[in-house]
């Protein structure tokens, strides 16, 4: 429990806290329990009284003003400092366990060393604020403002980040570009779901075990990471936050490397139909045929371009499809964690990654090949060309010739349209699958000593 006395001097206000402070330096202050956030209006009933007569809400005067306060090495534990004022106040080595601090401000406050285990900062302003080696295991940030906090050596295991914001970009304000300094951060085991880490400097910190979801904002290229399918890597650290996938109890979506490569496979299978009907344009358009007979109505000749007006649609059916499958094998890599799955994925042919191969050759090939798949429906304009010489030799069309045209342009624009979707598709699978080793070999652990006991049993 608090010590009264403690209460008393801190609620008079800062200067005399602080005078206090400086002629009690040995004193380790003990304000555990206490309801500083709340103290202000009870030490004021009747303004409180006025303000709810008024239809104001009371909290509108909740939190005491301890800005600049000499706070270093107080035991806060369990206390409750809702929407207090924090600013530059020095909260180093303070005990901060369990505290509730929600939306209070901590600007450029100094929480080096502090304890903040299990700790409710929800909705917290820690601009510029410095928790070097602080301690913040298993506590709640949801929607912290943390821009420009200092975080180095921070540990953050178990926390929940929810929504946290690292940096933010205002028009006109390049200031605000900088985001939290993470450097040897600790995120081990913690929640980045929504959380926005643009700006941030995200080398040397340890992601092993961290989630994020579709929400969680990062940069392109994030400072000593590198970003993946299903989430980012730490190189210095060799750690990922992966992404997670909790759905509901009706949902179909969830974690199957099998299920992604049915997909990829029916992906492999359409695009080997398109590419034929493509092929056959290709082979019209190279030996000039006016006309040629389909193997399934070989007594019908079918002029060349009627034969482009059959092929299109059906092209742009298959393409359809395609992206439709395309897009069900991305969102299932997303959620991939383990390694096995990683290199199943990874490893199947049509997903044709830059990082089958190391060399440059392998890369362009990659690039070439996956552009001649996508972009394949391209042959289909020849024959507009054709067209084209057809109509200016005979301005008169007929109905039927007309409705045509209308038709190949048309498809023409959704097939390219969807081509260039495929291909878009396709560059996301550019990125790698990641994995964590140090959860892969904690899961390992973990399933050995089951199988131990199951053979024990037995």
């Amino acid at each position: 429990m608090a010590n009264k006395e403690h209460l008393k001097i801190i609620i008079q206000g800062v200067d005399t806290w602080n005078e206090w402070r400086s002629k009690n330096p040995e004193i380790e202050p003990d304000l555990s329990g206490s309801n500083l956030g709340e103290m202000v209006y009870v030490s004021s009933e009747k303004v409180v009284n006025l303000l709810l007569y008024l239809g104001i809400d009371k909290e509108i005067i909740y939190g005491l003003n301890l800005n600049g306060a000499d706070l270093r090495k107080v035991n806060f534990n369990s206390a409750k400092l809702r929407r207090a004022s924090l600013k530059g106040a020095d909260l180093s080595e303070a005990n901060l366990t369990k505290t509730d601090i929600t939306k209070a401000d901590l600007t450029e406050a100094n929480l080096t060393k502090a304890n903040l285990n299990e700790s409710n900062l929800n909705k917290v302003v820690m601009l510029r604020a410095d928790l070097t080696e602080a301690n913040i295991t298993k506590a709640d940030m949801t929607g912290a403002d943390l821009r420009e906090t200092k975080l180095s050596k921070a540990i953050l295991k178990d926390a929940i980040l929810r929504g946290v914001i690292t940096s933010k970009k205002d028009k006109g304000d390049t200031s605000l570009e900088k985001g939290a300094e993470l450097t040897d951060t600790n995120f081990n085991n913690s929640d980045l779901t929504g959380a926005d880490l643009r700006y941030s400097d995200l080398s040397r910190v340890n992601l092993s075990g961290a989630i994020i979801n579709e929400n969680t904002k990062y940069d392109k290229n994030p400072k000593g990471c590198q970003v993946g399918v299903n989430g980012i890597w730490c190189e210095s650290t060799d750690s990922a936050a992966l992404m997670t996938l909790t759905p509901p109890g009706n949902s179909m979506q969830g974690s199957d490397s099998e299920a992604v490569i049915v997909s990829l496979k029916r992906v492999r299978g359409l695009h080997s139909y398109s590419l034929t009907l493509a092929g056959i344009g290709f082979l019209i358009a190279v030996l000039g045929l006016p006309e040629i007979k389909l193997p399934f109505l070989s007594d019908i000749e079918v002029s060349s371009i009627r034969y482009a007006l059959l092929a299109m649609p059906i092209s742009f059916g298959i393409l359809s499809l395609v992206k439709m499958f395309m897009e069900s094998a991305l969102n299932g890599a997303s959620y991939l964690q383990d390694r096995n799955s990683a290199m199943k994925v990874g490893n199947f042919p049509w997903a044709l990654s830059k990082y089958s191969g190391k060399s440059k050759g392998k890369k362009i090939q990659s690039l070439i090949t996956r552009f001649v798949m996508c972009f394949h429906p391209f042959i289909y304009l020849y024959f507009g060309i054709q067209w084209n010489s057809l109509v200016k030799g005979d301005k008169s069309l007929s109905v039927n010739d007309t409705f045509a045209l209308i038709l190949y342009i048309g498809f023409g624009i959704l097939l390219l349209f969807f081509s260039a979707w495929i291909f878009i598709l396709s560059q996301r699978f550019q990125k790698p699958i990641l994995f964590d080793r140090k959860s892969e070999k904690i899961s390992n652990k973990s399933s050995k000593f089951t199988m131990d006991l199951e053979h024990q049993k037995h």
